[in-house]
């Protein structure tokens, strides 16, 4: 099932590189082997590999810049983004980028002094649940936070989860804000 499962993203992923809008045909197409963690890539003159690039741990998308000279291969395990120089088929650099929306909005959110005294912003805990089934139901997300030294309980609810966990952090930062003006 997971081999099948992978060669569907695989064909998935040569069809978006091989149909993505450019002035000129791809020359090479992408594709990431999730489960070696490397990424082919594959001439598509002759439809041969002519490269096998190691990346991050289970890359699992991949973006290529309109001049095509750089290729950007989400890595979902080891949380980065592996950029490959297309001339040489090489990494060129490695971009930590954390482990999904909330951890990205919370490293920027500890980047500045949001009137808390430019504390830090952690998650410690985190659990999510549908409140209601069907296309409109929404989500809530708990989060147990932690800024600088304390610990705060944060809920969100949405019809995304995304959103519900976000607004998870901001009512973790509101509760924060509220005892620290309280004294």
């Amino acid at each position: 099932m997971k081999l099948r499962i992978g060669r569907l993203l695989a064909i998935a992923a040569c069809a978006f590189c091989l149909l993505a809008g450019g002035q000129s045909l791809a020359q090479n197409a992408y594709i990431t082997n999730s489960f070696s963690s490397t990424v082919s890539v594959i001439a598509t003159a002759t439809n041969t590999v002519t490269a096998t690039i190691a990346v991050g741990t289970a890359p699992q998308g991949v973006a290529v810049s309109p001049d095509g000279g750089t290729v950007y291969v989400a890595n979902a395990v080891s949380n980065t983004v592996s950029v490959i120089a297309a001339a040489t088929n090489t990494v060129a650099a490695t971009i930590p980028v954390g482990n999904g929306p909330i951890a990205a909005f919370c490293q920027a959110l500890s980047e500045f002094d949001l009137g808390l005294g430019g504390l830090g912003v952690r998650v410690l805990d985190y659990t999510e649940h549908a409140l209601s089934a069907g296309r409109d139901a929404e989500a809530a997300a708990y989060l147990e936070i932690e800024i600088g030294d304390l610990v705060y309980w944060g809920v969100g609810i949405s019809e995304s989860i995304v959103r519900a966990s976000l607004l998870a952090v901001i009512s973790g930062l509101n509760r924060a804000a509220r005892r620290m003006a309280a004294g």
